[in-house]
């Protein structure tokens, strides 16, 4: 159970990291990169020696071996690997890590299956410096994506604000989360891998802002509100400079 609690990271506000874990059950579209069911709860506070009840989130427990940074990732597939690639950069996860990606070893006849979990850190809302994609030191992220997760891609909506402000998400936090599908579905279409997008997003440097950030900056400064046409002449421009 993750509480309302929580400490926070940069880019968050202590307290909402239960809201961005049902968040990320409900905004994973299709159930494609498998984040367990995720609901809202609240636990009665004498239950813990509270005088207030607690709210917080409650997830389905999913059975698994170990977690990813326990065994070496060329045991996963690529696949698998692409599919929280493409969930973590649309969330813009800020805690990507071994620790909270398990490994299912029980169906030999399968490629190995990754579950993520843990994601009070995704849908920043002040700044999007801090987004950590453990996968990118992974050789699968630089595979490239197949015709089906293209297709996936494209299909995501690239607009969920009634569906995350119904559940307690900053409106700053939407407008971001808008800006990394659209970015997403821009670099996919260009033929880049999970690791190039990724480097798209990331900082490479801690005080030097990443491509995405140039991106926003400049469509958040235009008159009238965010201009996502420009944004989108903008990211083709940056991203086709990461074509070798």
């Amino acid at each position: 159970m993750t509480t309302a609690a929580d400490a926070p990271k940069r880019g968050f506000v202590a307290g909402q990291g239960y809201l961005r874990e049902v968040a990320a059950y409900h905004l994973d579209y299709k159930g494609f990169a498998g984040v367990p069911e995720t609901i809202m709860y609240t636990m009665p506070g004498r239950l813990m020696g509270r005088r207030n009840d607690v709210r917080g989130s409650l997830q389905r427990f999913v059975p698994h071996d170990l977690q990813s940074w326990d065994t070496p990732p060329g045991k996963f597939s690529a696949e698998g690997a692409r599919k929280i690639a493409i969930f973590d950069l649309r969330m813009l996860n800020c805690d990507r890590h071994g620790g909270n990606i398990l490994v299912d070893l029980s169906d030999t006849a399968k490629p190995t299956s990754l579950i993520p979990i843990d994601h009070g850190y995704i849908l920043p809302s002040t700044s999007i410096e801090e987004l950590d994609f453990e996968w990118m030191l992974w050789p699968q992220s630089k595979t490239h994506f197949t015709q089906q997760e293209k297709r996936y891609i494209a299909s995501l909506p690239t607009d969920s604000s009634t569906i995350l402000a119904t559940l307690g998400i900053p409106p700053t936090s939407i407008l971001y989360h808008q800006f990394a599908t659209i970015a997403l579905q821009r670099g996919a279409s260009l033929g880049l891998t999970p690791y190039q997008i990724g480097t798209y997003f990331r900082r490479e440097e801690l005080c030097i802002p990443s491509m995405l950030e140039d991106a926003i900056s400049v469509a958040l400064g235009r008159p009238g509100g965010p201009d996502f046409s420009l944004f989108r002449r903008m990211v083709d421009k940056q991203m086709k400079l990461l074509i070798p």
